[in-house]
């Protein structure tokens, strides 16, 4: 049975909820099993059969409706049997001090005010399931502090840092202004349009674009951008030895600039 915004599986061992932009799956402890992002808000869930949840998003600047489909069966990194052996390599590793309970939507909802950005539906499910807390980590429960600030100010202080000091400069921002003020303004406007790099661990970062799971991981040093993996899965797997499930990417997704990023060497 369907309800606007709520609804069960034919079995009802499966509630669906809407929360915004993503579809919430919990099982009959109520225990979170997935969080996977439609594209837009929510409005209504419009049928569930096979395996499908069909819902109508309300289209983001132009307040169109349109229908979208999840597959229920495909699984996540936001999947329960996934976030359990993840969080159990991750709290016997050595850089892990200890796993918190996953944050509420309240504590998302103020992180995602403080940096203006959406987390992605795959990373979001994730640190509700359970927080690493680790001198590598985020602070996610300290949106006001220096910590946090400082992670999410990392992409653009290196590539400052490489403008002044080193010299850089792209094609498509035009003539290099002599002025350093003039400079900082280009290169931030050229990043305030871009997505925004969320931090992860350490400097691995995660492109912010709105309700799309399956990002890759970004290494950002300064300039120096690499893939450190195709999507979180995929990372977690180089970066901790988290068994690599079937469903990782095999390949990335094209994300805007920062995919370009890893051309900027050879330029």
């Amino acid at each position: 049975m369907l309800d606007q915004r709520i609804g069960f599986d034919a079995n009802r061992q499966m509630l669906f909820a809407a929360d915004s932009y993503a579809v919430l799956a919990y099982d009959v402890s109520r225990r979170l099993i997935w969080n996977k992002g439609a594209g837009a808000e929510i409005t209504r869930f419009v049928s569930y059969a096979d395996n499908i949840l069909t819902l109508e998003i309300e289209v983001e600047m132009s307040g169109l409706l349109e229908t979208v489909q999840i597959r229920t069966d495909v699984e996540s990194v936001a999947d329960r049997r996934y976030l359990d052996v993840l969080f159990g390599v991750l709290e016997s590793h050595p850089e892990v001090e200890r796993i918190e309970p996953g944050l509420t939507d309240e504590e998302v909802q103020a992180v995602q005010h403080t940096f203006k950005f959406w987390f992605p539906p795959d990373l979001r499910g994730l640190l509700q399931f359970a927080v690493p807390v680790g001198k590598l980590f985020p602070n996610w429960r300290d949106p006001g502090g220096a910590d946090l600030q400082a992670r999410f100010d990392w992409p653009f202080e290196g590539i400052r840092f490489d403008v002044e000091q080193s010299g850089f400069w792209l094609q498509e921002w035009g003539s290099r202004p002599r002025d350093a003020a003039a400079r900082m303004a280009v290169v931030r406007n050229a990043m305030d349009e871009t997505p925004r790099l969320v931090p992860v661990c350490g400097h691995r970062y995660i492109p912010a674009l709105q309700c799309r799971a399956g990002n890759p991981v970004f290494s950002v040093y300064h300039t120096d951008i690499i893939y450190y993996g195709y999507d979180l899965a995929d990372y977690f797997h180089h970066e901790f030895g988290v068994p690599l499930p079937e469903w990782a990417a095999k390949e990335p997704p094209q994300i805007e600039f920062w995919t370009d990023s890893l051309r900027w060497r050879g330029e």
